[in-house]
């Protein structure tokens, strides 16, 4: 069950080049200088370069919400761009909070990969540029708290159980003694939505980058084993009414006319329970990616789609449009 609760793995870089001063001293001149240098490193075609400062802002929320760049991006005014690994889906933000962070996310538990890929990006840009570097410190960022190995690992994990049972809280408590950081979907200052989750750690000084991984990897287990134990004791007591619970979320999902994001996400949340838990008959059931729809109902990507901005009451109707495309056709209905 661990496969299913983990939905992705994370993995962030944070790089600054010696010669620059940090970007929120850096002069556009500069700030524009750093993305040619980096682009002429990353010129392969299997990169794809976006500009962030003259991209449209729909599209730059798009890329926010899909986890390809931070909402810290698009709050500067130097020159800022993206740059994007299509056979990893891993991205290099230029111009940040620092000069260069180099991010993979993998789905599913596999934290090897989202580093193996960051680290190859790593070493094909150390070699043609000199990070800011001390021997005792470790890698130099803008934010002292990133200072040393400069790696942040997360797991996004769907904890519905905890959530329900309010132990969420107390866990959130416990593991920011422990340096870990437990946010919502999309980080620092977010709330959860559809029962996720972002586990990190906090801790990047005195410790490598495997021990990193393995604590992570270790404390997520525990929780994991929490929420399983809480949905064990669920099924055992109270079978019935999780199933009807579960049934009316994917009915409400499939028939509703206008449906908001607060209330599709979290009954996403319980649809997804029912398939992990295969609590949903297997003749509504198929493959369906509950993470990555949850993804494109968010309000940026709906007015993508539709070519235009939308008032609320058009976005919530093409949000129900578009779970209901999505779940009665990889549901065979």
């Amino acid at each position: 069950m661990r496969k299913d609760i983990i939905v992705s793995s994370r993995v962030r870089l944070a790089r600054n080049i010696a010669k620059h001063p940090f970007p929120n001293r850096l002069k556009n001149e500069e700030a524009g200088q750093i993305v040619k240098d980096i682009r002429g490193i990353l010129s392969e075609k299997k990169y794809t370069y976006i500009d962030i400062k003259n991209n449209s802002r729909l599209d730059n929320l798009v890329l926010v919400e899909n986890h390809i760049i931070s909402a810290e991006m698009l709050k500067g005014e130097i020159d800022r761009a993206v740059f994007l690994e299509k056979s990893t889906e891993a991205s290099i933000m230029v111009n940040e909070e620092d000069h260069i962070r180099i991010q993979s996310i993998v789905k599913g538990d596999n934290m090897e990969a989202a580093f193996k890929y960051t680290s190859e990006i790593d070493d094909k840009l150390d070699k043609k540029l000199m990070y800011a570097f001390n021997s005792e410190y470790g890698y130099l960022t803008a934010c002292p708290t990133n200072v040393g190995t400069a790696m942040r690992a997360s797991f996004m994990i769907h904890l519905p159980m905890l959530e329900v049972t309010n132990q969420i809280k107390n866990a959130i408590s416990f593991l920011g003694k422990l340096g870990i950081a437990v946010r919502g979907m999309y980080g620092e200052g977010t709330e959860a939505k559809g029962s996720l989750y972002q586990v990190s750690n906090q801790i990047t000084l005195g410790q490598s980058e495997a021990e990193t991984i393995e604590r992570l990897n270790d404390v997520v287990t525990q929780i994991i084993n929490q929420e399983i134990k809480i949905r064990n004791k669920l099924y055992s007591e109270q079978k019935i009414k999780l199933v009807d619970e579960i049934y009316r979320a994917y009915g409400i999902l499939t028939n509703a006319k206008l449906m908001n994001i607060k209330e599709g996400m979290l009954l996403l949340s319980y649809v997804k329970l029912g398939m992990d838990m295969q609590l949903i008959d297997k003749t509504f059931v198929n493959e369906v990616d509950i993470f990555d729809l949850m993804i494109k109902i968010q309000k940026s990507n709906i007015e993508k789609q539709a070519e235009r901005k939308l008032q609320a009451t058009e976005r919530d109707e093409e949000r129900a449009k578009i779970i209901q495309s999505k779940l009665l056709s990889d549901f065979g209905r």
